[in-house]
């Protein structure tokens, strides 16, 4: 039996303690050994400093001359803890791996005080395995001003019967990039992020002895930058997963359970089924879509219920939804990239229809499409708040029909937001179109035809420059003015109309009526007129309530 005096705190048996005041902590092990490379730092009275002697700040992991034991060794053995902590003084530092070397625990990474970068495994190919007997092995970073980073390049491999744990203590980044995988024969193997900002920048692979690798979020953010397979379970019962760089992924057999975070930071496309699950993330956390250049396609149904953001932290990113349950159970979509030129949206194609009972739309300094429409009869039932942040909320339907049947309203603020349909395709709003907190307006440009049947209350301008609009519903006072394109319909408006330049008034799709308050048509202006088959009698009628001015008007 041996008793050795560590600081700071280490727990027995190699666990690494919770306590962060530094002290003395007394550890008897049969077999197991704590090791610390510390240069430069002084140890407290009562026990005996240890420097790490390498001129160059440098050296080999299997020196027992750059560790603290006596009599000489290194750290090579089941449970063997390695503190690594880097003096003061802002000095970069790197640990060699000359061979496969076997350890307990990484306690300490780091700098107690400066900016200097500790990296463990660079210079070889070795496999620095994590073996902590029957508990737990772990890797701690220090709690310290350091504002650099720490990395392990080294391959890791988990072996015994305990999984691996990253807990960093400290507001910079722990990564690790050399690939993590199970060195058992069968069975499972979890590595879990509890605090910090950790990055896997290798993949994470079940290895090639038959043992199943699976991650675990605890708190903190765990950024993925490689193309992971390991194929157990995914799970974020606290804080934030990252899918990052432009190859983070997860293999479609790794079912995704999120309480916290799931985010997709990439910048390009991201196919569900390919790089995560197809079989759905479920779970009461959010989906983050975030990252210039994203295309995030969403093609299973998932049931989680937390919300969906698009363009997070106001960055570009598009969300193609394919399938009615791609975007969770009951969430709220939120639009995030506000007051911006930003170009973050929601496709839709294939027949969908989205349930999630509110879409918060945040506004744009820009033209962009926000919603669009990309193929097939899809469907957005919740109800479309346009929120502050810019002046345009754009809905577009290239093909096919995009049915918005929830309520479209100012939701914050007490100005005028402008809902503008467009697209080649068609679209119907059957929610009822209000002005909310403020005023809402609506513009329709584009070749399209878009129809109002529902019984609108907005009183902001009514603008058509371009394609159909009809009302075969009911307009309250809102001015219409049609500048291009044609508004016809079998219903009614309250407000006045005006038809100049290249606009064209009807009556609908066939013999109908369409009720106007004062009508004024400038020169140029057409009334497009649909008369009864084979000698009956009647036709199109537009019925205005108000005064009524032609000039030079063209009846077509």
């Amino acid at each position: 039996m041996k008793t050795q005096s560590l600081c700071p705190l280490i727990g027995r048996a190699g666990v690494l303690a919770t306590a962060v005041a530094v002290g003395l902590l007394s550890v008897s092990s049969s077999s197991a050994a704590t090791y610390t490379w510390a240069r430069g730092v002084a140890a407290p009275a009562g026990s005996t400093a240890f420097s790490w002697n390498n001129s160059t700040l440098n050296g080999d992991a299997t020196n027992g001359n750059n560790w603290n034991a006596t009599p000489t060794a290194f750290p090579n053995a089941v449970g063997d803890i390695a503190i690594v902590a880097n003096a003061a003084g802002g000095n970069n530092q790197i640990i060699n791996l000359d061979q496969n070397i076997t350890i307990g625990a990484i306690g300490n990474i780091g700098s107690t005080n400066g900016t200097g970068t500790k990296t463990i495994g660079a210079g070889g190919a070795f496999t620095l395995t994590f073996d902590n007997g029957a508990s737990d092995a772990s890797i701690a970073k220090l709690a310290t001003t350091n504002t650099n980073a720490s990395i392990i390049s080294a391959p890791i491999a988990i072996a015994g019967n305990g999984n691996l744990s990253l807990a960093n203590g400290s507001t910079n980044t722990l990564t690790l990039s050399g690939g993590i995988t199970s060195a058992l024969s069968s069975g499972t193997q979890t590595l879990t992020s509890s605090a910090g900002s950790n990055i896997v920048s290798g993949a994470i692979g079940n290895g090639s002895a038959g043992g199943t690798m699976a991650v675990q979020v605890t708190g903190g953010t765990l950024t993925l930058n490689a193309g992971n397979t390991y194929t157990g379970a995914t799970n974020i019962t606290a804080g934030t997963l990252v899918l990052g760089g432009t190859a983070g992924a997860l293999s479609a057999n790794s079912a995704i359970t999120s309480n916290g975070t799931f985010t997709v930071n990439r910048t390009n496309a991201v196919v569900q089924g390919t790089d995560f699950s197809s079989a759905g993330i479920s779970g009461s956390g959010g989906l983050n879509a975030t990252g210039t250049g994203l295309t995030l396609t969403l093609n299973a149904n998932n049931g989680y219920t937390g919300t969906t953001t698009i363009g997070a932290g106001g960055n570009d990113s598009v969300v193609r939804a394919s399938v009615s349950g791609a975007l969770g159970n009951g969430g709220t979509i939120q639009f995030d990239a506000t007051g911006n030129a930003s170009t973050a949206r929601l496709e839709l194609t294939g027949g969908t229809t989205l349930s999630n009972p509110t879409i918060q739309f945040s506004a744009r300094n820009n033209a962009s499409v926000g919603i669009q429409n990309i193929s097939g009869n899809n469907t957005l039932t919740g109800n479309v708040n346009l929120q502050s942040g810019g002046s345009s909320h754009t809905v577009q339907s290239d093909a096919g029909l995009l049915t918005l049947s929830g309520g479209i309203a100012n939701a914050n603020g007490t100005g005028t937001r402008t809902l503008t349909v467009t697209g080649a395709g068609d679209g119907l709003i059957s929610g009822v179109v209000g002005n909310g907190t403020g005023t809402t307006a609506l513009t329709k440009n584009g070749t399209g035809t878009w129809t109002i049947s529902s019984v609108s209350t907005y009183t902001g301008g009514t603008l058509v420059s371009a394609g159909t609009l009809f009302v075969n519903g009911a307009l309250g006072n809102t001015a219409v003015s049609v500048t291009g394109g044609t508004l016809g319909g079998s219903g009614s408006i309250a407000g006045t109309v005006s038809i100049t330049g290249t606009g064209t008034i009807a009556a609908g799709t066939s013999i109908e009526s369409l009720t106007t308050g004062a009508l004024t048509m400038g020169s140029g202006a057409t009334f497009a007129y649909e008369a009864a088959d084979g000698g009956s009698t009647g036709g199109d009628l537009v019925a205005v309530v108000g005064g009524l001015s032609l000039t030079g008007v063209t009846l077509d």
